[in-house]
């Protein structure tokens, strides 16, 4: 009789001290997973259509006094083009850090030429190609974040790279007499220039980890030259170039 109340004893005992752990587990463990809901990292990815500024600069060409002529130029950007977008970024509460790359592909189909003899149209064939590669760091503010429907605000800066390939383009030129056509085998460039963004959108919160987001994106880049195709050691001094993406896409918690 006394080994069977030691043994119930003993059973409760050890019911008890596992009741007593899970509740001590759970009561560590909720404000973690709170926590990690909260405060996640996350990724994201999206696909939209992005609008280029007509490049435009100035050169110096050789003229018959001993001075350069100075020239004003501009490439003409009048289609839209694919933008592929991705990010990693981390949430604090109602703020967010994040990392983030946009990629698309400038053409031209022309350039103008003006200066002190006139203005000068060249058309080309095929398109004059650059691929734009986009790397900023962001900071981005969300409001009503507990709604299904979040809109945000942000900045961002980094680095646009501009990558030209050699090409061979068949240009045409209007004159008096007619249309002149020739060949012109461009050189390669790749060079990285400052710039920023703003960034706005909303957010459409599906789940704690999954939202859907539409966005728009306004890059500028800072001024830069590229190498003359006429004059060695010489170069082409470009303005800023601005760019509009109108981007939807999905964010990932984890």
């Amino acid at each position: 009789m006394n080994s069977l109340f030691q043994l119930s004893t003993k059973k409760q005992l050890k019911l008890l001290l596992l009741s007593s752990g899970a509740i001590i587990v759970s009561t560590i463990s909720q404000p973690v997973l709170a926590e990690e809901k909260v405060n996640p990292f996350y990724f994201k990815a999206g696909v939209g259509v992005g609008w280029t500024s007509d490049i435009e600069g100035d050169t110096q060409l050789d003229g018959q006094a001993s001075e350069k002529n100075n020239i004003d130029l501009k490439y003409a950007v009048d289609d839209s083009a694919l933008n592929l977008g991705a990010g990693i970024g981390k949430e604090f509460g109602d703020w967010r850090l994040e990392l983030v790359y946009n990629q698309n592909t400038v053409k031209s189909d022309s350039f103008t030429l003006s200066g002190t003899g006139g203005t000068l149209t060249v058309g080309m064939e095929p398109d004059y190609e650059a691929k734009v590669k986009s790397y900023h760091f962001n900071v981005i503010k969300d409001f009503n974040k507990e709604n299904k429907f979040s809109p945000y605000i942000g900045v961002g800066a980094g680095t646009t790279n501009i990558d030209i390939g050699s090409q061979t383009i068949t240009v045409e030129t209007g004159t008096e007499t007619g249309t002149e056509t020739g060949t012109v085998v461009s050189s390669s460039e790749n060079i990285s220039v400052f710039s920023w963004a703003l960034i706005g959108g909303i957010s459409y919160n599906v789940n704690e980890s999954t939202s859907l987001f539409s966005e728009a994106n306004y890059i500028r880049t800072a001024e830069f030259e590229l190498d003359n195709e006429i004059i060695p050691n010489d170069k082409d001094n470009y303005d800023s170039i601005s760019h509009t993406i109108i981007m939807t896409g999905v964010r990932f918690r984890f």
